[in-house]
């Protein structure tokens, strides 16, 4: 297996039909951490359609330059 071969990451019968991410906070004079908001829609089986969001944020903020 070499290291640019394709691997699914879901199921045949799943079609993911949104994925976006945010990015905020990344500006070091904000004072904010970085958050990254992780926007999801997948189609299942049967026309289930499922909708995921959810934010990741680092406990750190950065030191001030």
């Amino acid at each position: 297996m070499s290291d640019n071969e394709f691997k699914p990451t879901t199921a045949p019968e799943v079609k993911v039909e949104r994925l976006k991410f945010i990015i905020s906070g990344k500006e070091l004079t904000d004072e904010f951490p970085t958050r990254v908001t992780i926007i999801l829609t997948v189609l299942g089986p049967k026309n289930i359609r499922v909708n995921l969001e959810t934010t990741v944020t680092s406990r750190v903020i950065e030191p001030e330059l």
